[in-house]
C-alpha cells in the first residue's frame, strides 16, 4: 500500500498498468474520495505531488489518458464531503456532473462536489492542479458550494488569475518556504476562490431561496420543541446565526415569526380535528408553547377568536 505524506511525490511509470491503476485508486480513495479509474492509453503513467494546508489538500498530477468516474455508490460509502477545484494546466477533458456536460480545454478551472456523481474523460496526457476542500469549512466563504458543481471557469479571467498564480506557485516551489502558515494560506485560497467566481448575484438569490426553504423545513419538523432557537437551526445548517437572520430579513421575516406561524397553524389543525377533544392547554404545549395563556392571545390575534371559540365555531359548522 502506498502511504501518502506531506510534500511528497509519487510516480507510476515503470510498473504494470493494472498495478498502477490499483494503487492510484487506493490512494485516491483515502486522500480525495472513492473513484474508478480507467486507463485510456494502454500504459498508465502518473506523477503525483501532494501538499496539505489544514482543511485544504493539494494534489498536482501529470497523468496519461484516463477516465475518472465517481458513482452514487461510492458517494454513499465515503464519510467525508469535500469540494474540489480542478485547474487543467495542459491537456483537455470532457466532464459531466449534476446533469451538466462540458468540454474543458487547457486553462480551464472546473468545480466538483464530491456529493454528486461525476464522469471525466481525459483523452490525452494532461497536467491538473487540484485542491480538495473540506465542505463545511468552505461554507464559511460560500454558504452553498454545491450550487457551483459542474461549473467551468476561464482561468485567464482577471479575478481568477490570483488563485491560479497561487496554485502554480505551490506546484513550482512547494510550501517549505511559504510566506504564511499553511492554515492562513488555506484561508487565502478560499477567499481567492470567491473572487474567482465573479459576479454571482443569481447564485446568491438561488442559494437564499434554497436556504429559506431548508430553514422552513427544519421549523416545520421541530416546531414542537419549546426550546428551539435560531442558533440551533443555524448550527444544523452549518451557517452562522447572523447569516440566518440576514437571509430571513431579506425575505422580510424573522425566525420567531416563522416559528410562531408554524406553531399556530399546527394548533389550528389540531383544533379542527373532530376526532380529538384534546384540552387546549395540551394542544398549546404539544405545539411548542410553554404558556397556554400566551398561546390563546397569539391565536386570537392571528385568527380573530380564541382557541375555544374557534373550536366551537368549527363544531357548530359541522352540525349545520
Amino acid at each position: 500500500m502506498v502511504t501518502i505524506s506531506n510534500g511528497a511525490d509519487w510516480s507510476w511509470s515503470s510498473v504494470s498498468t493494472s498495478r498502477a491503476l490499483a494503487e492510484t485508486e487506493e490512494l485516491t480513495s483515502r486522500e480525495i474520495g472513492s473513484t474508478r479509474i480507467n486507463d485510456e492509453s494502454g500504459h498508465y503513467r502518473m506523477l503525483w505531488q501532494h501538499y496539505e494546508m489544514g482543511p485544504v489538500g493539494l494534489n498536482f498530477m501529470k497523468v496519461s489518458p484516463q477516465r475518472v468516474i465517481r458513482s452514487q455508490s461510492m458517494i454513499e460509502r465515503d464519510r467525508n464531503r469535500d469540494f474540489h477545484i480542478m485547474l487543467l494546466r495542459s491537456g483537455a477533458a470532457h466532464a459531466q456532473q449534476g446533469g451538466k456536460s462540458c468540454e474543458l480545454p487547457a486553462g480551464t478551472m472546473y468545480l466538483l462536489d464530491c456529493a454528486q456523481p461525476w464522469d471525466i474523460l481525459f483523452p490525452a496526457d494532461h497536467y491538473c492542479l487540484t485542491a480538495h476542500i473540506d465542505y463545511l469549512w468552505l461554507q464559511h466563504w460560500l454558504p452553498e458550494p454545491s450550487i457551483l458543481a459542474g461549473r467551468a471557469v476561464d482561468a485567464s479571467g482577471s479575478w481568477v488569475l490570483p488563485l491560479v498564480s497561487m496554485m502554480n506557485a505551490i506546484a513550482t516551489d512547494g510550501l517549505d518556504n511559504a510566506p504564511l502558515p499553511r492554515a492562513l494560506l488555506a484561508d487565502q485560497m478560499a477567499g481567492l476562490l470567491v473572487l474567482a467566481l465573479g459576479p454571482h448575484e443569481h447564485m446568491q438569490r438561488r442559494h437564499d431561496t434554497e436556504l429559506l426553504r431548508r430553514i422552513r423545513a427544519i421549523i416545520r419538523d421541530r416546531y414542537d420543541q419549546r426550546n428551539l432557537t435560531a442558533k440551533q437551526v443555524a448550527d444544523d445548517l452549518g451557517i452562522s446565526r447572523r447569516y440566518l437572520d440576514k437571509t430571513l430579513a431579506d425575505a422580510k421575516t424573522t425566525f420567531l415569526t416563522l416559528l410562531e406561524t408554524q406553531r399556530l397553524e399546527a394548533a389550528r389543525l389540531k383544533l379542527v380535528d373532530h376526532r380529538s377533544m384534546t384540552q387546549i392547554a395540551e394542544i398549546a404545549w404539544s405545539c411548542g408553547f410553554a404558556d397556554p395563556g400566551y398561546f390563546a392571545r397569539r391565536f386570537a390575534r392571528r385568527y380573530g377568536m380564541s382557541p375555544s371559540r374557534f373550536r366551537h365555531a368549527i363544531t357548530d359548522e359541522r352540525k349545520q
